[in-house]
């Protein structure tokens, strides 16, 4: 209701909501100047979620943010708890406190913190005189102080989840050190019709971090680094989702990266490989397309971005995942793939030559899902490791011991243990692990035995079971974490390692 400065109002403004409204706070959200109104929601059966609506300035409103949570939100404060001037959100949540770290314009980079108080509602001061923000939560017969550490964390935080703001991520992320730091960064895309973005997280080395985004030409549905120009800056493409379209940014100086740059073949692309098969200082990319026969296309990079037209690499049927590495432990870099020429029930194993051309030395019969490449007996070759994605089949894990030539032992087959996930040595024995989503919000490691077979851990309430994950050591202890896309909460979640095969408990049964 406005006021007509005479202690009168005017006829109230209805502005609609989602259902169970539970606080609201009026803040200038986006910077604009005017004030906007945050709701949050608690709904048990219907969403919980984070709205926005923007003020105009003259009394109306727009809904236009929105971030949704896996946990019914009952109160919000705001205050800047980094101390750097742009306006933070903490939403408290029956399971989490969500702390959503404003980066300008009404956008929001998340952390959750495990909590037991459940706060219906929440206050934001400097209890301990320490120039830091902290809050006071009060929930149902208990309360609580989360101090800040002026950075954006409160207290000592057994969590960490990065959130974009609506829509979907891209199905799959990728790590690298963008800005030359020598601490592990993120590149996730996001499709928010009518426009698509690649957000760049810049890690400090202590789990935080921060984030930007380049607008994309076409939503991306999968992302890789690669050097494209030869000039040691890593680059990042992705591939439009159900479309031919490649969007290339060129990596610069500080984690930047240029306009996109897109290259558009005449075939559908479903995945792709990027890596110098040719031999000339420029990665490459190979392409898995739809079509009748399905083709990888193999396109030479230009060095600046661009590509050489597509030349057919491979012709048949082609299912699973596309790998590269060095199988034979020569300096070329060799591709291994599901399916093939003549039949799907296989993994391809091929030689490169060095100058973009490839020789199949191996066919490892298999109903193959995900392929995933890694060391598993600790004799310095790559072995090959795969589950069937296809219900109709025998529902197994098979994996294959290379002997650094291109050949491979005889298949050793173990249970089927969920999709295969990230790579990487996370109990510190020397030996490649797996992660493994065996279905709903579980996520389990695969410890290797060292003889091609696996012990499985316990499983971890983590993230959606159609995530792929990625292995880095986000927080520079010499541990490796474990970073997924969550495709049902639009997020990405980071578990920390402690270098023995667990990771930080989500405080969750």
């Amino acid at each position: 209701m406005f006021n007509d400065g005479q202690g009168g109002f005017a006829p109230p403004v209805e502005i609609p909501t989602d259902a169970s409204p539970s606080w609201l706070l009026l803040e200038d959200v986006d910077e604009d100047g005017h004030l906007d109104i945050a709701v949050v929601h608690a709904s048990a059966s219907l969403q919980n979620n984070l709205v926005v609506y923007r003020g105009n300035g003259a009394g109306s409103f727009s809904r236009d943010i929105e971030i949704f949570f896996e946990d019914e939100l009952w109160a919000l404060a705001s205050g800047d708890l980094n101390g750097d001037g742009v306006l933070d959100l903490i939403a408290g949540g029956a399971i989490y406190l969500h702390t959503l770290l404003g980066y300008g314009g009404g956008e929001f980079f998340r952390y959750d913190l495990a909590d037991s108080v459940a706060p219906f509602s929440m206050a934001t001061a400097d209890f301990d005189e320490d120039d830091r923000l902290d809050l006071f939560a009060v929930g149902s017969g208990s309360g609580g102080i989360f101090l800040g550490d002026g950075a954006g964390a409160l207290g000592a935080a057994t969590i960490v989840r990065v959130s974009s703001s609506v829509y979907d991520l891209t199905r799959n992320l990728v790590t690298g050190d963008f800005d030359d730091d020598g601490k592990l960064d993120i590149a996730a895309g996001e499709v928010a019709y009518p426009q698509t973005w690649m957000h760049v997280l810049l890690g400090d080395g202590a789990g935080r971090f921060t984030a930007s985004k380049v607008e994309l030409a076409h939503g991306p549905q999968h992302v890789l680094t690669a050097d494209f120009n030869g000039d040691a800056d890593e680059d990042l493409v992705s591939h439009a989702a159900g479309g031919a379209t490649l969007n290339v940014l060129l990596g610069g100086s500080g984690g930047t990266f240029g306009a996109p740059i897109v290259t558009t073949i005449t075939r559908t692309i479903l995945g792709f490989v990027a890596g110098d098969v040719d031999g000339d200082g420029d990665d490459d990319l190979i392409l898995n397309t739809a079509g009748s026969p399905r083709q990888l296309l193999l396109l030479r990079s230009n060095g600046n971005g661009t590509f050489a037209a597509p030349v057919v690499a491979f012709s048949g049927i082609f299912y699973g995942d596309l790998q590269m590495g060095h199988v034979d432990a020569n300096e070329t870099l060799d591709l291994v793939f599901g399916g093939g020429p003549g039949s799907a029930n296989s993994i391809r194993v091929n030689l490169g030559d060095g100058t973009g051309g490839f020789t199949e030395v191996a066919s490892l019969a298999t109903i193959p899902g995900a392929v995933r490449l890694g060391d598993f007996n600790g004799d310095g070759f790559l072995d090959v490791a795969t589950t069937a994605d296809d219900t109709l089949h025998p529902v197994v894990m098979d994996a294959w011991l290379g002997d650094g030539t291109g050949q491979f032992s005889p298949v050793i087959t173990s249970a089927y243990q969920g999709k295969l996930g990230g790579v990487g040595d996370f109990d510190g024995d020397g030996l490649a692990d797996l992660t493994a989503h065996p279905g709903g919000f579980m996520t389990r490691l695969l410890h290797s035995d060292g003889a091609g077979g696996f012990t499985v851990g316990p499983d971890r309430f983590f993230t959606q079971a159609d995530a792929t994950g990625v292995a880095g050591d986000v927080n520079s202890d010499g541990k490796l974490d474990l970073i997924q896309i969550d495709s049902q909460f639009r997020s990405i979640w980071i578990l920390f390692g402690d270098g023995q095969g667990e990771f930080v408990d989500l405080g969750v049964p």
